[in-house]
């Protein structure tokens, strides 16, 4: 999977994150978990998969927060 298909799964994570629970701890564990079932990195254990997709999910969501603002949900989907 490239960095763009990627992108596109987590926003589609995201985005239905956002409609389906309010907490934003729950938010994160349910757009990684959704993620972490579409992408699998055969010579990766599963629980550094789990916190690269952690870490890559949290890497977005900053850099969208800081150049197009917090609702930056509603301005790309």
């Amino acid at each position: 999977m490239n960095y763009k298909k990627f992108i596109e799964k987590l926003l589609e994570a995201i985005k239905t994150a956002e409609e389906v629970i309010t907490g934003g701890v729950e938010k994160k564990a349910y757009v990684i978990k959704l993620i972490n079932a579409k992408i699998d990195i055969p010579w990766v254990p599963e629980v550094i998969e789990a916190k690269i997709i952690e870490y890559s999910v949290e890497l977005v969501i900053f850099i969208f927060n800081q150049y197009i603002g917090k609702n930056w949900l509603n301005k790309i989907v």
